[in-house]
């Protein structure tokens, strides 16, 4: 074996292929010894649109030797690709090993993705009987407990459908950042792409040979007979902790590196001024009464009778209201690209634009980003031959083969998605965004459906891009976020555009308010918010629609939800979420049924109220500071939340997040979800504990967080 040491780490690699077989942090083992991790892997692309995943180890010639404290491994011969030449540096750092690679392709086919190292894992988390999680970057950040939940195996995959369903897995998108993290016992091993450029990725962890395989793998798109070298390192380092420690790495790399973070929210003069008075984003659709297939208007409709439900539910709740529309367009609902003019026409629109400005309220819309509807599935919506007799056909994304790219949200419509490259794509998206701002919509989730800002895959020929997925899809994307970015600024609006769920770190420059899907990761394993713990000083989000959580997490049977999605989302530092149903009567998530009975109405609104008001106290903590890892603190009750598949996801009564102002104070949170009182343990030092009713809290001596409430503690 071949050895590498640096402080706090030990690595080993396989003398005659190269391939990472131990790596100890801190005196523990990460990898999974069992495994047979080649170094590398490469999948490549023929001309006839078939792919093939190649193993580094299956090179005819492979050439391993140490220089000083480096790893040089070379691979070239490879079956059916014998021109294909790989070579590979493993760098021995102080902090870490970086692992950089250059590509010589001189075959006839794409090199389309590349991952190195192979990073293979003991394949029992803390809930299989073992001692270890892990965290993924996805949803805003999860951690793993649990190897039966880890998903993204397709990541491998030869066959067109694997392409289809590693969509949600790619960075940068729902995968919003390039790291993960393995961690037992206080010691663990951190894993992460350090790339200021944004090459897409694919990040996913996944069951492989009995172990499990934590995966970064880049599209480098290297062409036939040209060469690619990797400009970034992935990074194997050494960390103590846990997920939160792994998230102080990598903000510590964005911070002070060339990656294109946006100016902090104190400092920027670009961020919509009206997001930082803490408003509710309230949703509701002026159509439809869901669940029914009823799609015509409802008692939101015209426009302005919604306000008076507003009006109610602000004084409920003492806060103010950003309206933000489902089901607004006049085309049909979720038929992208088009969604201009409204439903109902332009004038009852603006009337009711004006009515929330005048009492200094705000509107948002979304829309359904570069997608193209053929038919809407519940309306008399067409434009098949629109799309055949205008050639637009030639601007759908393509999978390799040249098969068309089908569009996402197959239950609302039959389509395909818009490839980002082309200009019939941009003027649409350009010539729809500008009737928004003509009409004074502050916010325009134009993105929907670009789960994290990602450009959809596409490998077509005749787009200007190369047939391959790759850099260019980032690139093309940026583009067109600045250019919207830069229509706001021409129009003078103070506006946004955002996405579902939190951008990637890379499109946080000009994303800078957006529509959350953490919710998605009580799926899969334990929401954490990582996104925020590396991000909240650069951007603003709001807790999301909670579409699709009833599918994981039945509603019936776990009522109370809704209290702990709230509690979460502000504990996280983000704006709160209401999404109402007929009566303006408050529901559990917007992919609901409004027959289906909705949660009751005094808790949530006590909850938010409670919630609001300590919002706007402690905004120098929660509105631009950043998050600091929790200080530890003790409670007896459990919350537990029963997943439609008999699992349980069990969480504190009390959730915990702590903050550092700019002036350098700091602060930690205590909330409880629960309708009954808590009483905590926390023993660090503080000066003053606030009550949400701002009053002084933990007098008696006993540290008690009050139902449906929280405290916040000023530490010393």
């Amino acid at each position: 074996m071949l050895c590498l040491e640096g402080n706090g780490y030990r690595a080993t690699f396989d003398h005659a292929t190269g391939g990472f077989r131990s790596f100890c942090a801190h005196g523990e083992e990460q990898l999974a010894l069992e495994a047979r991790n080649p170094l590398a892997e490469i999948r490549m692309l023929r001309a006839d649109g078939t792919l093939c995943l190649l193993e580094s180890d299956a090179a005819r010639t492979i050439r391993v030797k140490l220089d000083g404290t480096n790893l040089l491994a070379g691979y070239e011969g490879f079956p059916g690709f014998e021109n294909l030449r790989v070579t590979i540096r493993a760098a021995a750092e102080a902090d870490g090993l970086r692992f950089t690679a250059k590509i010589d392709n001189g075959t006839d086919a794409f090199v389309e993705n590349f991952a190195c190292p192979c990073v293979s894992v003991p394949g029992k988390l803390i809930g299989d009987g073992g001692d270890s999680r892990i965290f993924w970057p996805y949803a805003e950040g999860l951690v793993y407990e649990e190897a039966s939940r880890c998903v993204g195996e397709q990541v491998r995959g030869t066959d067109f459908a694997s392409l289809e369903r590693s969509r949600n897995l790619i960075y940068p998108g729902f995968v919003q950042m390039q790291y993960m993290a393995r961690y037992a016992r206080d010691k663990g091993m951190y894993l992460a792409a350090h790339d200021t450029e944004g090459m897409p990725k694919t990040i996913a962890v996944y069951r492989h040979d009995g172990c499990l395989r934590m995966d970064i793998r880049t599209f480098p798109c290297v062409a036939p007979h040209s060469q690619w070298e990797q400009a970034f390192p992935v990074v194997a380092a050494p960390m103590r902790g846990d997920w939160q420690d792994a998230s102080e790495m990598y903000r510590d790399f964005l911070e002070h590196s060339a990656f294109p973070l946006p100016p902090r929210l104190s400092e920027n003069p670009r961020f919509p001024r009206w997001a930082l008075k803490h408003p509710v984003v309230v949703i509701y659709p002026p159509r439809s009464v869901r669940g029914t297939g009823y799609m015509g208007p409802n008692e939101f409709f015209p426009y302005v009778h919604s306000i008076k439900y507003l009006e109610d539910l602000s004084e409920d709740i003492d806060s103010d209201i950003m309206a933000f529309l489902p089901y607004w367009e006049g085309t049909a609902p979720w038929a992208g690209p088009y969604s201009w003019p409204p439903f109902g026409g332009e004038a009852p629109f603006q009337e009711y634009v004006d009515r929330m400005h005048a009492k200094g309220w705000r509107v948002g819309v979304y829309a359904s980003g570069l997608n193209w509807t053929d038919r809407h599935l519940t309306t008399d919506y067409d434009r098949t031959q629109e799309r055949i007799q205008r050639g637009l056909t030639k601007d759908m994304c393509r999978l390799p083969g040249e098969a068309l790219l089908p569009g996402i949200c197959t239950s609302i419509r039959t389509g395909y998605c818009m490839c980002s490259q082309c200009d019939e794509t941009k003027a649409i998206a350009y010539d729809e965004f500008s009737h928004m701002l003509d009409a004074n919509v502050d916010y325009a989730q134009y993105f929907d459906q670009h789960m994290g800002g990602q450009g959809y895959i596409c490998y077509g020929a005749e787009h200007g891009h190369p047939a391959c997925y790759g850099k260019w899809s980032v690139e093309s994307m940026r583009a067109i976020y600045k250019h919207m970015f830069g229509m706001i600024g021409e129009k003078n609006r103070d506006a946004a555009i955002g996405t579902e769920g939190a951008p990637a770190d890379f499109y946080a420059d000009k994303l800078y308010f957006n529509d959350l899907r953490w919710h998605l990761s009580m799926a899969r394993g334990v929401p954490v918010p990582a996104y925020n713990y590396v991000l909240h000083a650069y951007c603003l989000n709001f807790m999301g629609n909670q579409c699709d959580v009833d599918a994981n997490i039945s509603r019936a049977e776990n009522p109370d939800s809704l209290l702990y999605a709230i509690a979460y989302s502000f504990a996280a530092g983000d704006l709160l979420t209401l999404v109402l149903k007929s009566g303006g009567e408050i529901h559990y998530d917007w992919g609901m049924s409004w027959l289906h009975p909705g949660p009751r109405q005094r808790p949530v609104k006590a909850l938010v109220r409670n919630l609001s008001g300590m919002r706007r106290r402690m905004e120098k903590f929660l509105q631009g500071g950043r998050m600091l890892k929790t200080l530890p603190f003790g409670q007896e009750g459990t919350f537990q939340m029963r997943r439609r598949d008999g699992t349980v996801l069990t969480v504190g009564e009390v959730l915990s997040s702590r903050w550092q102002a700019e002036d350098g104070e700091t602060m930690q949170l205590f909330v409880n979800h629960t309708q009954h009182d808590v009483e905590i343990s926390f023993d660090a030092p503080y000066a003053s504990a606030i009550q949400a009713q701002d009053r002084e809290a933990w007098q008696d001596g006993r540290k008690v967080v009050p139902a449906l409430s929280c405290v916040a503690v000023i530490l010393r």
